[in-house]
């Protein structure tokens, strides 16, 4: 049997909303979700209250007046919350952020975002027409969170986006969700190894971007066994020629009718699918009546394919098209934003969610053999058959993904991870 460990800490307000340090610690809960995904800007956490939660005031009376004036500080002024979940005293940190409201039924439903919260807060503007990423990020200033913590920056090196201006001031909420919706460029809050949190950028997968700050790599999440941990799925496996998507980006000038798109890929190119690698050899054992040479294979790009389509706006769109270097160096901006979205929905493996249970089963001294674990998004974790002789083969018995989001349910009824995969993780042979 397995111990459930729940502990929420509130940090404190006093009746006119100055931070202290004296803490509530909550260690039952009706229930409890946390929403956690790269792809969303704020990680979200409901939490349900059982009524009294102060055990130090025995009087019952006393405890309600007490718990309904925390309510109230907590509604006005937003403290500082954070959740640690775990089996068997493992203590691990599922949501760090602000109690953004509170819903004062009976039970009482506590709403949290994460420390994103904090980059809504301010006004900024920015105005470059050579901008790097990194200097939009800098424009941000320093940001602390409500427990007085500088949130840190780990931003990716190396990105040029030309001309880049905010219109009117905006938060930087706004101006992440304009590199999202421009570029492609994810955002989201990452927490390292002291749990202090840091705003990400651009580096959804530790394998392929890296990160300049060592405690907040992302980690081995455990092994997750088809009919043994893995409690349900709605799993599906395809394989990267059959998503049949191309995606446009469409630059466009202050003229509505002033705009210039590039699509990847185009009509006149084909896919290439090469199947001699990783899995060479395999797929074709799939089914008894598919049969896929080792080698590569072209695929006409039809007419018929999905078009996703993005937008971005160019400030001095119609004097860049003047331009002819100007205009080419436009192109190949569009185009590599192009393939870096397409690489994030093209790949062969598993699409889909899972549930498991919400930490580690079996552990073992060496992490890469653990059953189970306790997952975070942009982790890696290794999917297993439960018998290797399985219809998908003896080499995809084993496959790594990246995770893109989790959900985090705790109560009466357990703990539980709904896990969303990524992409495949192509070193499935290297230590993990």
């Amino acid at each position: 049997m397995l111990n459930l460990n729940c502990e929420i800490i509130i940090y404190e307000v006093t009746k006119k909303g100055k931070r202290t340090q004296n803490q509530i610690s909550i260690d039952f809960v009706n229930s409890l979700e946390i929403e956690s995904s790269w792809r969303e800007f704020t990680d979200t956490a409901s939490i349900t209250l059982p009524r009294l939660i102060d055990p130090d005031i025995k009087d019952w009376e006393s405890q309600d007046k007490s718990f309904r004036q925390h309510l109230n500080l907590w509604a006005k002024y937003h403290p500082h919350i954070e959740i640690y979940l775990g089996y068997q005293g493992r203590r691990n940190l599922a949501f760090k952020g602000i109690i953004r409201d509170v819903k004062g039924g009976v039970p009482v439903t506590l709403i949290c975002e994460d420390d994103m919260y904090h980059f809504k807060t301010k006004m900024i503007s920015y105005s470059n027409k050579n901008a790097s990423l990194k200097s939009i990020v800098e424009s941000f200033g320093s940001i602390t969170n409500a427990k007085g913590e500088t949130i840190g920056i780990d931003c990716k090196e190396g990105i040029n986006l030309g001309t880049f201006i905010t219109e009117k001031p905006m938060t930087p909420v706004k101006v992440l969700e304009k590199l999202k919706d421009d570029y492609g460029i994810y955002s989201f809050i990452r927490y390292d190894k002291e749990h202090y949190s840091h705003l990400v950028i651009g580096k959804e997968y530790e394998v392929n971007h890296g990160s300049t700050i060592e405690d907040i790599k992302t980690k081995f999440g455990g092994n997750f066994i088809f009919y043994n941990n893995i409690i349900e799925d709605d799993l599906i496996y395809k394989y990267e020629e059959d998503i049949n998507v191309k995606v446009s980006y469409v630059a466009k000038g202050a003229d509505e009718n002033d705009q210039v798109k590039v699509t990847y890929p185009d009509d006149d190119q084909k896919t290439r699918i090469d199947f001699s690698g990783i899995y060479g050899g395999v797929l074709s054992g799939l089914f008894n009546n598919i049969h896929i040479k080792e080698s590569t294979v072209e695929k006409d790009l039809s007419e018929s394919a999905e078009e996703l389509v993005f937008y971005t706006f160019e400030h001095n769109l119609k004097e860049r098209k003047k331009n002819k270097n100007e205009l080419k160096e436009l192109k190949s901006k569009l185009l590599n934003m192009a393939k870096r979205r397409l690489e994030l929905i093209k790949h062969d493996g598993f699409s889909g969610s899972f549930t498991s249970f919400g930490d580690i089963l079996i552990e073992d001294d060496d992490p890469r053999n653990n059953i189970g674990g306790f997952v975070r998004h942009g982790d890696h974790i290794q999917l297993q058959e439960q018998n290797k002789t399985s219809i998908i083969g003896k080499v995809l018995s084993k496959q790594m993904y990246f995770v893109d989001g989790v959900t985090y349910s705790f109560g009466i009824d357990g703990f539980r991870q709904k896990i969303v995969l990524g992409r495949t993780k192509i070193e499935t042979n290297k230590k993990g």
